[in-house]
Parts: C-alpha cells; structure tokens; sequence
C-alpha cells in the first residue's frame, strides 16, 4: 500500500487427489488444519517467520524497519504449508 505495508494471497495446493486446474474448485487442504509459514529472507538468512492460519500474509512497514532498518522494494520469501505429520511441505520461494 501507500505507507509500505505488504498484504499478500497465494493459491494453496491440496494434498488431496484435485482438479483444481481444470474446474477453478478449490480442493480441500488435507490436514486437520490449514497452516502455513512464511519465512522473510535477507540474502541467506530467514530475519521472521510469519505464521497464518489462512493462504495469506501480511508484512507491515514497522515490521520491515526492525527487520532491514527500512520498507523494502522488494522481498524473498518461503512460503510452507504445514502438516500435522510431516511439518513444513514443500517450499515455494517468491521475491514480491
């Protein structure tokens, strides 16, 4: 927004059998509950892990202060979806 502060979605994939491409349905998450992490990179170290119950995040201009002494023009992230039996899923790595 204006004032630095990044809100970001992302479509989430189903560990469960989908046609999510070919019907535009979401497919159910396939966990008890649906969990993700999303870790903030600066060059090879992870500086925050944000937690969300939901295929979004948010990352406010205060935040990127403490974190990069500055708002950011742009950031690394990971994003993970968590499972109750394996932890962290596979990583999708994006710069937003």
């Amino acid at each position: 927004d204006g004032s630095s502060n990044l809100s970001a979605t992302f479509v989430r994939r189903s560990r469960l059998s989908s046609s999510w491409w070919s019907t535009g349905v979401v497919a159910p998450v396939g966990e008890y509950a649906e969990a993700y992490e999303i870790d903030v990179i600066d060059g090879s170290s992870v500086v925050r892990t944000i937690v969300s119950s939901t295929a979004g995040f948010s990352y406010s201009a205060a935040d990127q202060t403490t974190d990069f002494g500055s708002p950011q023009s742009s950031i690394n992230f990971r994003i993970y979806q968590l499972s109750e039996v394996v932890g962290r899923g596979y990583v999708r790595e994006v710069t937003l």
